[in-house]
């Protein structure tokens, strides 16, 4: 791995990348991505009122947020003697993150979170989820940009009394499995969440299936997820 490489996955440029020439072009501009069509759109264009967040990706994107907010305890957890405000939760590393936790219950009878969570590409750095993604610089409640997350105002109590209680319950179940198969995976950088996501059949094959076809990101079936084997460690870390 290049320096460059490294700064990519510390967070210091941002994700994701497409190609190798954009990789070389890339600017400090928040970046979404047209998945299928290998193209980069602003998300300030495509985010800000001119089209509508439809019912399903309002769910999800209200999921996401629970989600954070279990990641944050999780984190304060293991950094209990550190200012949150000093926190390493970038963008790279909070999409990993989250791909673990959502592949974390997933078997071939069960999707885990991957029925809601339903839109994961195979890309440079690992796993993304679209979506997410494209949302990613319009949350209320907190930012996260290529170097930490920042709490900008707190949950009101009610704030996810909305959100379907079977997907909570599932979030709130697959991070006791996470946490029980490595509590520290929080602490990881973000170069080796990139690492470890590598090592995953699902993006192995998907990746490669993308180059085959000179791409660089190819959706990837939630059955391959489903049925492959999960890894939450790496070896020295």
């Amino acid at each position: 791995m290049s320096i460059f490489d490294v700064k990519v996955c510390l967070g210091t440029n941002p994700l994701p990348v497409l190609s190798e020439q954009r990789i070389a072009n890339q600017t400090s501009k928040p970046l979404a991505i047209d998945m299928q069509n290998n193209h980069n759109i602003d998300v300030k264009k495509s985010t800000e009122g001119k089209i509508p967040m439809d019912q399903d990706t309002a769910t999800k994107v209200k999921a996401f947020e629970y989600f954070t907010n279990h990641l944050v305890d999780w984190y304060k957890e293991q950094n209990h003697e550190q200012e949150f405000s000093d926190n390493d939760l970038s963008k790279l590393k909070v999409l990993k993150i989250h791909f673990f936790v959502c592949a974390s219950r997933a078997s071939e009878k069960e999707d885990g979170l991957l029925d809601v969570f339903d839109n994961f590409w195979a890309m440079p750095y690992g796993h993304v989820e679209s979506d997410v993604y494209t949302w990613l610089d319009k949350l209320d409640y907190i930012r996260i940009d290529n170097y930490k997350l920042d709490i900008v105002k707190e949950y009101l109590d009610d704030y996810f009394l909305d959100l379907d209680s079977d997907i909570k319950k599932r979030i709130d179940e697959s991070f006791v499995a996470v946490k029980s198969t490595n509590a520290k995976l929080v602490n990881y950088m973000a170069v080796d969440l990139v690492e470890l996501s590598h090592t995953w059949y699902s993006w192995k094959s998907m990746y490669k299936l993308a180059r085959s076809f000179k791409k660089y990101s190819m959706k990837i079936p939630k059955e391959i997820i489903k049925s492959e084997n999960k890894i939450y460690s790496l070896k020295g870390v």
